[in-house]
C-alpha cells in the first residue's frame, strides 16, 4: 500500500530541509572563527624614569623596557630601550614594589667598561628558565644581591626557591611586583627604573 503524502506534510518537512541546510553552510563558514582559540602571548612593559627611583633620581634619562611571554610560559623575549643616558654598567629585572629596593632576579645587560651616551636599544635577548637559574650565580649579580643584612648565598638560594622559571617571573610581572632598574656610573644604585605591568 501507498502512502501519498500531502501538500501540508511535505511543506514543512521541505522548509526544516532547508534550515539544516543552511545551518550546516553556516558552521562551515564560521568554524574558523569560533574554533579552537590559540592562546595568547602576554605582554608587559616597564617605564623608566629617574623619579621611579628610591629616592628620586634628577635625570633627563628615560626608557621603556617590553616583554612578550611565549604562550607555554616556557621563555619571554624583552627589548629594552634607553634614551639620552650615558655610563650604563648594568640593568636588571629586580623583585620589589614601587616603594623599595629589591634584589635582582635577572640580568638584562651588564657590561665590564660604562657605555657611551645610549639613544635607542641597550639589550634584547630571550630568557629561558635556565638563563634565569644560570643568572643567579653570575658575579655582577651576586654583588648586588650581596647588599643587605643577609649572606650573598643564602639570598640567591631563597630567591631562586621563589622565582626559578619564567611561568614565577610572569607571576610577579602581573602584580607588578617586579621593576627593571637601569645603573650608571654616576648613579650605581640606579639611575631610571620603573614597575613592571600587564601593557594595556
Amino acid at each position: 500500500m501507498v502512502t501519498k503524502l500531502k501538500d501540508t506534510h511535505i511543506l514543512p518537512m521541505v522548509g526544516f530541509a532547508v534550515v539544516l541546510l543552511v545551518m550546516s553552510l553556516a558552521a562551515n563558514t564560521l568554524s574558523p572563527a569560533f574554533g579552537p582559540q590559540q592562546p595568547q602571548k602576554k605582554q608587559f612593559v616597564a617605564k623608566l624614569s629617574g623619579k621611579n627611583e628610591v629616592p628620586p633620581v634628577n635625570t633627563a634619562s628615560t626608557g621603556t623596557a617590553n616583554f612578550i611571554v611565549s604562550p607555554d610560559e616556557q621563555s619571554l623575549n624583552y627589548t629594552l630601550t634607553v634614551h639620552n643616558i650615558t655610563g650604563v654598567i648594568g640593568a636588571h629585572i629586580h623583585w620589589g614594589t614601587s616603594t623599595q629596593d629589591g634584589p635582582v632576579v635577572m640580568s638584562l645587560f651588564n657590561s665590564s667598561t660604562p657605555t657611551g651616551k645610549v639613544n635607542g636599544i641597550l639589550a634584547k635577548g630571550t630568557i629561558t628558565t635556565s638563563d634565569i637559574k644560570g643568572n643567579m650565580t653570575s658575579n655582577p649579580v651576586m654583588e648586588i644581591v650581596a647588599k643587605g643584612t643577609m649572606t650573598s648565598n643564602l639570598r640567591v638560594q631563597q630567591i631562586q626557591e621563589l622565582v626559578g622559571s619564567v611561568s614565577d617571573l610572569v607571576i610577579l610581572f602581573t602584580s607588578s611586583d617586579a621593576y627593571v632598574n637601569v645603573h650608571t656610573l654616576m648613579h650605581n644604585n640606579g639611575e631610571i627604573r620603573g614597575q613592571i605591568g600587564p601593557t594595556k
